[in-house]
């Protein structure tokens, strides 16, 4: 066994110094804005999940101060065996949930259960779906979640005692502890959510293990927390309360609630950024991390099959000046790849270049020298800003085609992103995505094997994959070997060849060489030129001088709010 824990010492929250215990408790309270979410329920994906993370539930590890390793929590330690393929978390000796009851290994094991029971819908990381992270290869968790499987007990999830729980991976992964800090992972109280199904999140039903409890909860205005006393690290939370003003789509009254007093703590839009970093009084308040968040286009799915020649998304893809496109916002900077530059290993040579002749020889090979016949580009979003402005504009000077930004609201643009478009509609849908800075997150999960193969297929075979998905009288394990079947006659080549490389990735137990093939199966996915990367985007606050220990971190969680003292 070779044990990859710390002793408690590392545990104490960033920005603090002392052993765990020694520091008084903060009056403070902490006022802030955050995204409007529907649930607290971590195993659905909405912001509420991150909300829980940064707040309300602890899981087995955490996040580190630099948001590249994974840290004890609720498990004090963990070790893995000699094959690499088995985890054992030994929970933390008196920690309990907010009732009193302790924090059990049988606990944990119930919610993963309940992660993977089958449900309908889809899992991944689109709005509304199952948490559930396939790029963890629990053994049988795939199989069980999607019903093939029925018998637990052959899931690799086991609750061996009160405080020890083992997890079993189908293959090697070093990056698995990290993986574990996902929302999907946190625990829930069992005796809650079974007695009380529908209305377990309420504050007055609360029962939680993490440094906050709900207090108060007007669904679509505001949440209040109160620091949580039975957390076995009370001592090192550093607020005694957080009031959470939540918000739908683009906040652009945040930096004046902040500059009134009103708030604490906001995220800066372009403008405000602008503002603030010219100011030498604000500029001072600015804080920021990188490397966290791609944005990109994926293909939309046609009746006009003009994108489904590879040589056509090329041609766009070398035609993006990404350099001029950053330009527009300090808060940005040039993505030339679907992975970060905050990844290990990373290496510009995988960038996509900007190269105007070369993708004005591939879209002339393709039918349209110097645009002639190109139908009009539309690229569906949810709003627009500077950096779309100059993308459309980019494209529309470089290779000579119509561009438009198709601005539609979030639920038009969640269904339309699924749908086969008709004759009159080409283009891409504009996404964000963040994350913890893994190869296994960035190289096969958005756009994991299954994804990409599914965005390669024909129009036409999409909509006949959808009939398969969407037949009820199939049996899981008939419909999931039909589709499966389907996908391998009719994805492209390149779609499986990085399936292939991925799975070769996680068979490797050396970390090296799972590195080295994840980066190879990132750029083979690159090169199929369904999904455009755009921009690699930092996320920036405005944070007032008496709020102290705020860590920001790279990818989907902010930072964690047991860290933040206030006064």
């Amino acid at each position: 066994m070779t044990v990859v824990a710390s002793g408690a010492s590392a545990l104490a929250a960033p920005g603090f110094t002392g052993a765990i215990g020694q520091r008084a408790q903060s009056a403070g309270a902490l006022r802030i804005f955050y995204p409007n979410f529907p649930v607290l329920d971590p195993q659905v994906v909405t912001n509420g999940m991150w909300f829980a993370a940064a707040a309300l539930l602890e899981g087995l590890v955490t996040l580190g101060p630099s948001g590249t390793e994974a840290v004890p929590a609720a498990a004090e330690k963990w070790d893995v065996s000699a094959d690499g393929k088995t985890y054992t978390f030994t929970l933390r000796s008196g920690a309990t949930w907010s009732n009193g009851d302790p924090v059990t290994a049988q606990d944990f094991a119930w919610t993963y259960k309940r992660l993977l029971t089958p449900q309908g819908g889809g899992t991944g990381v689109t709005l509304g779906a199952n948490s559930y992270q396939p790029i963890l290869r629990i053994v049988g968790a795939v199989d069980y979640q999607s019903g093939i499987l029925t018998d637990w007990s052959k899931v690799g999830i086991k609750a061996t005692s009160a405080q020890q729980l083992d997890i079993q991976l189908e293959n090697p992964n070093a990056e698995f502890p990290l993986l574990l800090v996902h929302p999907s992972m946190l625990p829930m109280n069992p005796k809650l959510v079974e007695a009380k199904p529908k209305d377990w999140q309420l504050p007055e039903n609360w029962v939680g293990n993490g440094p906050f409890s709900p207090t108060a909860w007007t669904v679509n205005t505001s949440i209040t927390l109160a620091a949580n006393e039975t957390y076995w690290d009370h001592a090192n939370v550093g607020l005694k309360s957080v009031q959470a003003r939540l918000y739908e789509g683009v906040l652009d009254t945040a930096a004046v609630s902040y500059e009134s007093g009103e708030v604490d703590i906001v995220s800066l839009p372009l403008a405000d950024l602008i503002r603030y970093q010219a100011d030498p009084t604000l500029s001072k308040q600015v804080v920021s991390v990188s490397g966290g968040t791609v944005a990109y286009l994926a293909v939309l799915r046609s009746k006009n099959p003009i994108l489904e020649d590879v040589k056509v998304r090329q041609a766009l893809a070398l035609g993006l000046d990404r350099e001029a496109i950053a330009k527009t916002s300090p808060a940005t900077k040039p993505g030339a790849q679907l992975v970060p530059d905050s990844l290990k290993g990373w290496d510009q040579a995988d960038n996509i270049p900007f190269d105007p002749d070369q993708a004005k020889q591939l879209l002339s090979d393709a039918g349209y020298p110097d645009g002639k016949g190109f139908p009009e580009l539309k690229i569906l979003c949810t709003s627009t800003n500077p950096q779309m402005e100059a993308l459309a504009d980019i494209w529309g000077k470089t290779l000579n085609i119509k561009v438009k930004l198709d601005v539609v609201e979030t639920g038009v643009y969640v269904e339309r992103r699924w749908q086969v478009q008709d004759e009159n509609t080409v283009g891409f849908y504009f996404g964000t995505y963040g994350s913890t800075p893994t190869w296994s997150t960035w190289a096969a999960n958005l756009w994991g094997p299954q994804f990409t193969q599914q965005f390669s297929m024909k129009a036409a075979d999409w909509a006949a994959y959808q009939k398969i998905q969407n037949d009820s009288s199939l049996k899981p394990a008939e419909q999931t070997k039909q589709l499966e079947d389907y996908l391998a006659a009719h994805a492209s080549k390149e779609a499986i060849t990085y399936g292939d490389t991925v799975n070769k990735a996680f068979q490797s137990a050396d970390p090296a060489e799972q590195q080295s093939l994840l980066r190879q199966a990132a750029k083979i996915r690159q090169e199929t030129y369904l999904f455009i990367p755009v921009l690699f985007i930092g996320s920036f606050y405005a944070v007032k001088p008496t709020v102290k220990g705020i860590n920001l971190l790279p990818g989907g969680l902010a930072y964690y709010f047991k860290s933040i003292t206030n006064g």
